[in-house]
C-alpha cells in the first residue's frame, strides 16, 4: 500500500479514536465553558444544547497532527492552510461564547483568503468558464477573498437543523479526498480522510434528536476547508493530463453550489424587504422543509440526497456539453428545486387553511 495512504488510514484512525474519547466528556463540561446554544426566536430547538462539537473535531485533530509527521509535513508545505484552519476554530469558539462582530468575522476570511493567495493558492485563471481564461495578479487576490469568505460563510450558514452542515461536509470532503487520489496529490488525504472519520463521531451526537451542535467553531472550519479544497483541486486539474479537468471543476463547483446558491437566495430576498443581508430569518431551504413539518433528520436526508443529485448529475452531464453549461445547469436546478419548495410550501399553507375553514 502506498506510504501516504497508509499514514492517512492510521492518522483517520487517532483522530477517531480522540474524538471518540473527548466528544462525551467535553459535552459534560460544555455548561462550565459556557459553550452552550441558547434557544431565541431564530432557533429552531428549545433547550440549550452544547455547542462543542467543532471544538472537539479541531482538539481532535491537532491531536493527530502531533503525531502524524505526514500531517505535519502537509502543513509545513501549506502554512497558510494550516494557520488559517487554527485561526478560524479560535475565531468560532469565541464566536459561540462571546458573539463576536459579524464584521470582524468577515475581516478574518477576507485575510485568510489574501494569505492563501500569497502562498499562491489561489486560481490563475477561470480556464474557460464562460469564455474567461487567464486573470490579472490582482484579480486572482480579490477572486481568492470573494471565493474563501463566500463559501466559508455559505457553510457557516448551513448549519441551522440537526446533521445537515455535518452530513453535506462528510459527502464533500469524501469528494475532495477522490479527487485528490485521482489527481495524485495524496498528500492531503492525511487531512481529508481524518476529517472525514471525525465528521461521522460528530454526526452520531448531532442527528435528530441532537445531543450537542458543531458551532461556529466547526462550520468556519468545514467551509473553509472546502473553499481551499476546491482552488486546489481545479488548479492540479488544469496542470495534469491523467482527469480530465472538466470533471474536477464540474465536482468542485457542485460542492459549493448548494449552501452558496442558498445564501445569496437568503441575502436577495432579505436586501428586497429593506433589512441587512446578515440579519437573521428563518427562510433557508432547511427551514422551509421542517415548516412542513418534517423533522430535522428527514430534512437533513432530503437536502443531502439533492446534493448528491447534484453532483452525480453534473459528472454525467459534463461528458455531454461543456463545463460552462454544466454550471448554469446547477444554478439552473437549484433555483427550480428552490421554487419547487416554495410552491409547495405555500399549497400546504392554503389545503391547512381550508380545511379549518370546512371544519369551522
Amino acid at each position: 500500500m502506498n506510504t501516504l495512504l497508509t499514514q492517512a488510514l492510521i492518522t483517520t484512525a487517532i483522530a477517531v479514536l480522540a474524538c471518540i474519547v473527548l466528544m462525551p466528556n467535553l459535552i459534560r463540561w460544555s455548561v462550565k465553558l459556557r459553550l452552550v446554544d441558547i434557544p431565541n426566536e431564530r432557533k429552531l430547538h428549545k433547550d440549550p444544547i452544547p455547542s462543542i462539537g467543532g471544538l472537539v473535531m479541531m482538539l481532535s485533530l491537532l491531536i493527530a497532527f502531533a503525531l502524524s509527521a505526514g500531517m505535519r509535513q502537509l502543513f509545513v508545505q501549506y502554512w497558510a492552510v494550516g494557520v488559517m484552519l487554527l485561526v478560524l476554530a479560535v475565531t468560532g469558539v469565541l464566536d459561540d461564547r462571546l458573539n463576536l462582530p459579524a464584521k470582524l468575522r468577515l475581516l478574518i476570511q477576507l485575510a485568510g483568503g489574501f494569505l492563501l493567495a500569497w502562498q499562491d493558492i489561489r486560481l490563475h485563471s477561470l480556464h474557460g468558464i464562460f469564455g474567461i481564461g487567464d486573470i490579472p495578479v490582482w484579480l486572482q487576490y480579490a477572486l481568492n477573498m470573494l471565493l474563501v469568505a463566500g463559501v466559508t460563510n455559505a457553510f457557516n450558514l448551513l448549519d441551522g437543523i440537526d446533521g445537515l452542515a455535518g452530513s453535506i461536509g462528510f459527502i464533500n470532503v469524501l469528494v475532495f479526498a477522490v479527487v485528490m487520489y485521482m489527481l495524485g496529490q495524496l498528500q492531503w488525504l492525511v487531512l481529508l480522510l481524518p476529517f472525514a472519520g471525525v465528521l461521522l463521531v460528530f454526526l452520531k451526537y448531532n442527528w435528530r434528536p441532537a445531543r450537542l451542535f458543531m458551532g461556529d467553531g466547526g462550520s468556519l472550519v468545514l467551509g473553509f476547508l472546502v473553499a481551499v479544497m476546491g482552488i486546489i483541486s481545479v488548479e492540479h486539474a488544469y496542470a495534469q493530463t491523467i482527469v480530465a479537468p472538466d470533471v474536477i471543476l464540474v465536482l468542485v463547483s457542485a460542492t459549493m453550489m448548494l449552501p452558496v446558491m442558498d445564501t445569496l437566495r437568503v441575502f436577495y430576498t432579505r436586501i428586497q424587504q429593506g433589512r441587512s443581508p446578515f440579519s437573521a430569518d428563518k427562510n433557508h431551504l432547511h427551514h422551509w422543509f421542517v415548516r412542513q413539518h418534517l423533522v430535522h433528520s428527514q430534512a437533513t436526508t432530503r437536502v443531502s440526497v439533492f446534493h448528491l443529485l447534484l453532483i452525480g448529475f453534473s459528472v454525467i452531464m459534463v461528458f455531454a456539453v461543456a463545463a460552462s453549461w454544466v454550471v448554469l445547469w446547477q444554478i439552473a436546478l437549484l433555483f427550480l428545486y428552490s421554487k419547487f419548495l416554495q410552491l409547495n410550501l405555500l399549497f400546504k399553507r392554503w389545503y391547512r387553511f381550508i380545511k379549518r375553514m370546512e371544519s369551522a
